[in-house]
């Protein structure tokens, strides 16, 4: 008895070939951050109050990660990464503000809250990736801190 499939010689997949799309990279002029910074300050004049609830919890993450800094410096690390971590979600609903307000439409507090309803599979996979790396660079970062950086941790020589 035998085997038609290995009798067989099989024939080589050839892909054809792909035309390569050109790339094009958009050059910005050496001033363009600066507009933007412009168009940001035009937003925050015109709805202070929703800038201010976006901005707050960005404040308050910089002074957690300075008290941790001066007071448990071993956990500074991992408090950045929770700092990475929440961060796109807070700027989210300010980017929702800014879109709607460049799209000539009024900016809606309520719907800058929720507007990662729109795009819940992406969110979800941006929280489950950076979740998972929070929680490896947190642990790394500690045994990092307590190998190099804390004398105490180090073992003594006999």
């Amino acid at each position: 008895m035998t085997n038609t499939l290995l009798d067989e010689s099989p024939q080589p997949c050839v892909v054809a070939a792909l035309e390569a799309v050109p790339k094009r990279a958009n050059l910005l002029a050496w001033n363009a951050p600066f507009g933007w910074l412009k168009l940001g300050w035009r937003d925050f004049l015109a709805h202070p109050k929703t800038s201010f609830f976006y901005g707050l919890p960005f404040w308050c993450m910089a002074l957690v990660l300075d008290a941790v800094f001066q007071f448990e410096p071993e956990y500074a690390m991992v408090v950045v990464s929770i700092c990475l971590l929440l961060g796109p979600f807070v700027a989210m609903g300010l980017f929702d503000s800014s879109r709607r307000r460049e799209q000539g439409l009024t900016p809606d507090f309520m719907g800058s809250l929720t507007c990662w309803k729109q795009h819940l599979p992406g969110v979800g996979m941006l929280a489950g990736v950076l979740l998972v790396l929070a929680l490896l660079w947190g642990r790394a970062s500690l045994v990092v801190t307590a190998l190099f950086l804390i004398p105490s941790c180090r073992p003594t020589s006999m």
